[in-house]
């Protein structure tokens, strides 16, 4: 009896239902996406005066990949005093650059993007002299230095877990669109042709089931990489350790499906991982892929040494920072390295 009466409780849905109500938007600019890649999007077409619609299916404040917050940001190559040029970390020896043009233009301009963020409100610098005298401070930007203690190349954010939440002021008080909980369907052709000019987007409300049309100039796709896929248990993650479990590859699909070319979907089963089964999402970081150079113990407490790559035993925190003669780092190239020994 006790179980019946329960039962009859029924939870009411949230939300007022509305699966008649049909919305329209027009807009210069629709972004599908509000994460890192979306918001900045959104921003800089408003910027050059376009009047433009985010669309996200999360909340704008916390999506996507970077909803979590960012620890570093990397190969910032053009700052005085950078070792080293975006040209040269191409040629010579970086080990992350590896897709030609898709690279270069991230590199000319990941420290125009990072001075951006500064100015957006994220914490970047060590402004209370928390680190002062420390290998990891240069002391010429107030910057922290991640991975590599040599050279600025990689920056440690203070502030990181902020990244979303300025960019999502930023979007508001520029004046964009943001459309939340609103999953986009599909896109708009020309007449309705396969491969024709993309007109706009379709999407539905998550929380009410109010239909929406979005009509735009231009439509750009940030909906994040093909994750979550190929593992069919809840209990382990699938396909990506650090990528947020909502990228599914709706927006690579609903581009094929209007014409748009697509290649490297080969590749799908470790975008972005070594494999389908690798770690935890968020806020772990993995074996190889961290700028914390902690002090590591076994289950008895007993301290396990660190060792760099040829098997000698590092006595300093600094030294884990360093590279090791021969080692390539990001934004170190051959003849620096060839030069340098722990």
């Amino acid at each position: 009896m006790e179980y019946q009466a329960s039962a009859e409780k029924r939870l009411e849905w949230p939300y007022p239902v509305r699966y008649g109500k049909v919305n329209h938007v027009t807009v210069d600019v629709l972004v599908i996406g509000g994460g890192l890649a979306g918001g900045c999007a959104g921003l800089s077409a408003v910027r050059r005066g376009c009047k433009v619609a985010v669309v996200d299916k999360a909340p704008v404040k916390r999506s996507g990949c970077g909803g979590a917050g960012m620890d570093h940001w990397n190969n910032v190559l053009n700052h005085n005093g950078s070792p080293m040029t975006p040209e040269e970390n191409l040629e010579k020896g970086n080990t992350s650059a590896r897709q030609g043009h898709r690279d270069y233009i991230a590199l000319k301009g990941t420290w125009d993007a990072l001075m951006e963020l500064e100015k957006l409100g994220l914490p970047i610098r060590d402004e209370d002299g928390d680190f002062k005298g420390t290998a990891t401070l240069d002391e010429e930007t107030n910057l922290l230095k991640a991975y590599n203690y040599k050279d600025l190349v990689a920056v440690k954010l203070r502030g990181g877990q902020y990244i979303k939440p300025v960019i999502y002021e930023g979007l508001k008080r520029e004046g964009v669109e943001l459309y939340e909980r609103v999953m986009v369907t599909s896109l708009l052709t020309e007449n309705g042709k396969c491969g024709a000019r993309v007109i706009g987007a379709t999407g539905l409300s998550m929380e009410s089931g109010e239909f929406y049309v979005f009509s735009a100039k231009s439509t750009i796709i940030s909906s994040g990489y093909a994750c979550t896929i190929w593992t069919y248990s809840t209990e382990i993650t699938g396909n990506s350790y650090r990528w947020d479990p909502n990228d599914i590859g709706d927006g690579l699909a609903m581009a094929w499906k209007a014409g748009a070319k697509v290649f490297g979907m080969h590749k799908a089963g470790h975008t972005k991982a070594a494999h389908p089964f690798a770690w935890p999402r968020f806020g772990v970081g993995n074996p190889s892929n961290t700028w914390f150079p902690c002090t590591i113990v076994d289950n008895n407490g007993k301290e396990i040494p660190w060792v760099d790559k040829d098997g000698n035993i590092l006595t300093s925190i600094e030294a884990r920072n360093l590279p090791a003669k021969t080692q390539v780092y990001c934004g170190s190239t051959i003849s620096d390295v060839l030069n340098t020994v722990i």
